[in-house]
């Protein structure tokens, strides 16, 4: 059994997973994520946060969407949701994480991967032809 065919029975639990490691992964203590090999390269905490939330909302597209192929007002609601989402992890790291700050442009890193997997799916819907 391939990774495709596990993704296909438990599609709908891929995206839980993914924003799982993302709510974990923004709530670790600062001083956590200064002790890794990547911390040399700059701004790499922001790539992460780009490729977090394409994964995000890549995986919640994709595991919904023949759905999202006849309610694409549906499907941008939840990314605007998922947006929300990331403001809220970035205003609890303010006041509730040690070592972590409310970042704008953490945010604007979170908007521009969620808006790539938003395009992503919105192209892999239109490609399998769903909903036609």
């Amino acid at each position: 059994m391939g990774i495709v065919s596990i993704y296909k029975v438990n599609k709908g639990m891929v995206p839980i997973l993914v924003i799982g490691i993302i709510t974990l992964s923004s709530l670790l203590p600062g001083d956590s994520l200064s002790n890794s090999p990547f911390s040399v390269i700059p701004h790499i905490d922001k790539y992460i946060h780009i490729v977090m939330y394409f994964l995000g909302m890549i995986s919640i597209g994709l595991a919904y969407a023949k759905r999202w192929a006849e309610k694409k007002k549906q499907f941008f609601i939840v990314a605007c949701l998922l947006l929300l989402y990331s403001g809220s992890l970035e205003g609890i790291q303010e006041y509730v994480i040690p070592g972590r700050s409310f970042e704008l442009f953490d945010i604007i890193a979170n908007f521009i991967g969620t808006l790539l997997g938003y395009i992503t799916t919105l192209i892999i819907v239109k490609k399998r032809n769903y909903g036609n």
